[in-house]
């Protein structure tokens, strides 16, 4: 049987040309009359078009799919193969007939295509990084600074952070005074006889110490800031011009011109409440001894009166308070600057009120006492002062 396709010599029972592969039918009968085979066919994979004779695709190398008389196309429009059929591509695949060796060529043909493409390739890119290609190196050098660069630059800011950070914990430290230490030295003095109250704050109110009894309401013979601070309130300037007597000499009469420039002690209070002293209270005026024995008490506590020294310094009127407690025998630290009030009334009330400098940080100090001698008073606000300089101001800084 000749082939229709080539025109090869086959045996009569052949079904494929052993040349070309082409399906060998009778000239006559079902298969015959049903089609003829393709002068080219369609790969299944890559849909490209391939050669009659070819039995591997040239562009992808997919293998034809051949069907017999009795099968029918698939859904993709390509031919089912049986068993049988397989075999015998597979032989012609490896046929040393002229037609197999050309087929072989054009494989070859198209992996010299591939690796030329490949070395075009790879001299373009060799040509790049070199020689003409000193210019991206360079843009590639440089960016590999740039991100050095921004590492360190980020490297930097953390350590400045750390570095920040402890400074800000140390200053922290500095001004905060250990609790046991400072328990130890207020607690003995505070007993069922006689109690105290101590209360230590930096001028920006932090707290740095308060005692027990810091929130606790006692006498405050002495404080003459509240009337002071609330007239600073109502007519926004300092009282110094008309009023500092007030404050420098502790003179009762101009204290009590303040309270009636404020609206009286109704009006006092009511500012009190206001501006958040809720353990300070005026139930009579300044040298109304008669009054203050029917027991109209003037009251505060020593974390309260520590927050009016605060807004005191942050108003700069604190240099105002002009009393020399060293005059009572209390211990003021070397290089420290005391400025201060001190009172004594009801309840035999001993009571400092005090702001400390070592001519750049200011802590606001408070000493109440009731029941106490003058000279526990004095030996209390003495080892207060000196535990305040030691621990928060002697580095002077």
């Amino acid at each position: 049987m000749f082939c229709t396709n080539c025109g090869q010599p086959n045996d009569d029972t052949a079904k494929f040309c052993i040349n070309c592969g082409n399906r060998l039918v009778p000239e006559s009968g079902p298969a015959y009359e049903r089609a003829q085979e393709p002068q080219s066919w369609e790969c299944s994979f890559c849909r490209s078009l391939n050669d009659a004779d070819c039995v591997f695709c040239t562009y992808c190398g997919q293998r034809r799919h051949i069907v017999d008389d009795a099968e029918e196309p698939d859904t993709a429009g390509e031919w089912a193969t049986s068993p049988s059929e397989y075999a015998q591509l597979e032989a012609v695949a490896s046929s040393p007939e002229p037609g197999v060796q050309s087929r072989k060529g054009k494989y070859g043909l198209v992996a010299a295509v591939v690796v030329v493409a490949l070395i075009v390739g790879g001299g373009l890119l060799w040509y790049r990084h070199s020689g003409n290609g000193v210019h991206d190196a360079s843009e590639t050098t440089e960016t590999a600074d740039s991100s050095d660069s921004v590492k360190r630059e980020k490297a930097q800011k953390k350590e400045s952070k750390k570095e920040t950070k402890s400074s800000s914990s140390d200053f922290v430290k500095k001004k905060t005074l250990d609790r046991k230490t400072m328990d130890a030295l207020v607690n003995p003095y505070d007993t069922s006889s006689g109690s105290v109250a101590v209360s230590v704050m930096t001028s920006d109110k932090t707290v740095s110490y308060s005692s027990e009894h810091a929130y606790l309401s006692m006498s405050s013979a002495g404080l003459y800031l509240p009337p002071w601070l609330g007239y600073y309130d109502k007519s926004g300037s300092s009282p110094a011009s008309d009023y500092s007597a007030a404050l420098t000499s502790m003179d009762n009469d101009k204290a009590n011109d303040l309270i009636d420039a404020v609206g009286g002690l109704d009006a006092l209070n009511s500012w009190l409440d206001a501006r958040g002293y809720s353990s300070t209270r005026f139930g009579h005026r300044y040298g109304d001894v008669e009054t203050a024995g029917l027991g109209y008490q003037n009251t505060t506590s020593s974390d309260d009166a520590a927050k009016m020294l605060t807004a005191m310094i942050a108003k700069g009127d604190d240099g105002l308070l002009t009393y020399d407690v060293t005059t009572d025998g209390v211990n003021v630290p070397s290089g420290a600057t005391v400025h201060a009030h001190r009172g004594m009334g009801v309840g035999d009330a001993y009571d400092y009120y005090m702001v400390v400098s070592n001519g750049s940080r200011k802590v606001a100090i408070v000493v109440l006492t009731q029941n106490q001698s003058k000279k526990q008073a004095v030996s209390l606000t003495s080892g207060v002062l000196r535990q305040v300089w030691n621990t928060m101001l002697s580095d002077g800084k």
